[in-house]
C-alpha cells in the first residue's frame, strides 16, 4: 500500500473513480448523480451518487468506462492479492439427476447459461447476474470465485442464506483454512472465502481497517436487489477489487437500482427461462373482509385499506387459514411437496399450529398480552417508537436545565410550579414507557416460548421465521411435506429441487413476486 498524491489533471480508480474538474461540466455531472425519490409516505429523499474533493469529483466506478475518458486514468487499486488455492468440483451446467438407470449421478443440463455467465463475470471487473431461480448463480459465482484464486466475500441478506451458501460451499469447493464469517458479531474476515450478511458489513463500514477493505479481490452480493437498500448500500463502494451482484430481479420498485447500478455495473448476463412452464391459479376463497366487524382492523386513518392491517388480521383469521390449510392437504395427498409463502409471522405460525395440533388448537394470537402487574409494574404503559422515546429522554433533560435555571434567577414560585409539573409529567411519561418496554419483552418471550415448543413437535410440515434456526428451516425445507414461511425466507428457499407447489397466501402488488 502507498499514498498517491492526486495530481489535478489526472484520473484515478480506487472504490472510486476520481474525475478531474478540469475535464467535465461539474454542475451537470453532480446532477446527473442527483436523484429524488418519493417515498411510500409521500416524502422526498435525495439521493447524491458522488463524492467531492479539491479538484476532483468523485463518482461511482461504474458510472463512466475509465478506457474512454479523455484523461490519464491511474489506478489506485491492489496490484495483486494474497493467492488462494482453492480446490474445486464445480462441473458448470451440470445437475445431480437420476440417470437412465435411475440412480443419482452429475448429469449436463443441455444447457450453457453457467458456462456463459462465467465467461461474462470473467470479462468484467464488475456488474450484475441476472437468473432466474434455479439457472445456478450460487455454483458460477462460486467457479468464478475458484478460478480468481483471490479471497473473496459473499454477503447474503440473512442467515437463511448464509446457511444454504455454506453448504454449497462445502458441496463444491474446498477453501484453505475454512470459511469466515463476518455476521452477528463476528468478524473472521482474513479468509480465501468469507460469507456475510449485509447488515453486519454495513455496521462495520465506517470504523473498517483499509486493511480489510483492500484484502477482498471479489467481492459478491448475493440477492443483489438489497444493496440499493438505503442501509446496505454502504457496502457498495467500500471495497477496492471486483464487484459483481446475482440477482433475477435486479430493478427495485423504490427506484435505487441505481445505487448498484453506478457502483457494481450493468447486467453481464441474463437469463430468465424456466425450463418448466409453471401453471398459475388464482382461487378464490369465497370469503370477503367484514368491515362491520371491529377485530376486522384493515383500514388506515383515512379510510383506505391498509396492507400492514390486512396482514396482521390474515394472520388470525382461523377460517382462511382452514381454507389454505385444505389445499395444503389436497396437494400433500397427491404426492406433492409444498411451499407456502405469505407476509405475516402470525400466519406462518398459526398455519403450523393448526397443522400439527389441529383445527381448535390454541394460536399464537391466542396468547393474552401481559398486564402491567405480571411484570410488576402499576403504572399503565405508554408505547412510544425508538425515536419517540429519544426525542423524550432529550426533553426530560432540556426541561431539568430549565428547571434548575428557573430556581436560581428568581423565577416566580407559581412559574417555577407549571416547570416542575412538566418535568415531573414527562418523567412519568418515560417510566410509563419503560412499562411499556418490559411488557414487550414479556410478550416476545410468550411468543418465543410457543415457537420454539411449536417447532420441537412432531409433525409432517415446517415453518420458517426469524425465530426458528437457519439450520432448522432448511431441514425443513429438505424434508417436510409443506413448509410455511414469511416471503422473505419462502423465496429464497425455492431452489429445493423437490418443491413444485408454491401458495402465495397474500396479496400482492410487487411485480418481482412473478419471477418465483
Amino acid at each position: 500500500m502507498h499514498v498517491v498524491k492526486r495530481d489535478p489533471t489526472k484520473g484515478y480508480i480506487d472504490t472510486w473513480l476520481w474525475v478531474p474538474k478540469t475535464f467535465i461540466n461539474v454542475d451537470g455531472t453532480k446532477q446527473s448523480l442527483t436523484h429524488v425519490f418519493t417515498g411510500y409516505g409521500g416524502e422526498q429523499k435525495v439521493l447524491r451518487l458522488y463524492q467531492e474533493a479539491p479538484h476532483h469529483l468523485l463518482v461511482p466506478r461504474a458510472f463512466w468506462d475509465p478506457s474512454q475518458l479523455p484523461f490519464e486514468v491511474i489506478d489506485c487499486r491492489p496490484m495483486s492479492y494474497d493467492l488462494v488455492e482453492f480446490e474445486s468440483r464445480i462441473q458448470l451446467d451440470h445437475r445431480i439427476q437420476a440417470d437412465a438407470q435411475g440412480e443419482h449421478a452429475l448429469l449436463p443440463t443441455g444447457d450453457n447459461v453457467q458456462a456463459l455467465s462465467f465467461n461474462a463475470m470473467q470479462a468484467a471487473m464488475g456488474g450484475i447476474l441476472q437468473l432466474a431461480c434455479g439457472k445456478g448463480k450460487t455454483p458460477t459465482a462460486l467457479h468464478q470465485i475458484a478460478h480468481s484464486q483471490v479471497p473473496a466475500l459473499v454477503m447474503v441478506d440473512n442467515t437463511q442464506l448464509m446457511e444454504q451458501w455454506k453448504k454449497e460451499v462445502d458441496r463444491l469447493l474446498v477453501v484453505p483454512g475454512g470459511v469466515g464469517r463476518i455476521a452477528e458479531g463476528e468478524k473472521d474476515w482474513k479468509k480465501g472465502l468469507v460469507l456475510g450478511t449485509y447488515i453486519s458489513v454495513a455496521n462495520w463500514a465506517d470504523s473498517m481497517p483499509e486493511e480489510v477493505r483492500r484484502y477482498f479481490g471479489g467481492v459478491y452480493w448475493d440477492e443483489g436487489h438489497h444493496l440499493s437498500a438505503p442501509v446496505f448500500s454502504k457496502t457498495a463502494p467500500l471495497f477496492y477489487g471486483r464487484r459483481y451482484c446475482l440477482t433475477a430481479t435486479p430493478e427495485r420498485d423504490d427506484g435505487y437500482h441505481i445505487i448498484a447500478d453506478m457502483h457494481v455495473g450493468k447486467v453481464l448476463h441474463k437469463d430468465l427461462t424456466q425450463p418448466l412452464k409453471a401453471r398459475f391459479i388464482f382461487y378464490w376463497t369465497n370469503l370477503e373482509l367484514d368491515l362491520a366487524d371491529p377485530q376486522c382492523d384493515v383500514l388506515d386513518k383515512n379510510g383506505e385499506i391498509h396492507s400492514s392491517k390486512v396482514f396482521k388480521y390474515f394472520g388470525r383469521w382461523r377460517t382462511r387459514m382452514w381454507r389454505i390449510m385444505t389445499d395444503c392437504i389436497d396437494a400433500v395427498t397427491l404426492g406433492r411437496k409444498v411451499l407456502v409463502v405469505c407476509n405475516s409471522v402470525d400466519e406462518v405460525v398459526n398455519l403450523m399450529a393448526m397443522w400439527t395440533r389441529g383445527y381448535n388448537t390454541p394460536l399464537i394470537t391466542d396468547i393474552p398480552y401481559p398486564t402491567p402487574h405480571e411484570v410488576g409494574e402499576s403504572l399503565q404503559p405508554y408505547a412510544l417508537g425508538p425515536m419517540e422515546a429519544k426525542r423524550l429522554e432529550s426533553n426530560i433533560h432540556k426541561q431539568a436545565k430549565r428547571v434548575e435555571k428557573a430556581k436560581n434567577d428568581g423565577t416566580s414560585q407559581q412559574k417555577l410550579a407549571e416547570l416542575e409539573g412538566r418535568l415531573i409529567s414527562m418523567q412519568t411519561d418515560m417510566e410509563r414507557y419503560h412499562v411499556y418496554r418490559k411488557l414487550e419483552n414479556e410478550n416476545d418471550k410468550r411468543r418465543r416460548s410457543f415457537i420454539r415448543q411449536l417447532a420441537s413437535e412432531p409433525s409432517t410440515a415446517g415453518f420458517m421465521t426469524a425465530e426458528v434456526p437457519a439450520k432448522q428451516r432448511q431441514e425443513f425445507v429438505a424434508t417436510r411435506d409443506v413448509t410455511f414461511a414469511i416471503m422473505k425466507y419462502g423465496k429464497e428457499g425455492l431452489d429445493a429441487p423437490h418443491l413444485d407447489t408454491i401458495m402465495v397466501s397474500t396479496p400482492f402488488s410487487n411485480l418481482s413476486l412473478i419471477h418465483i
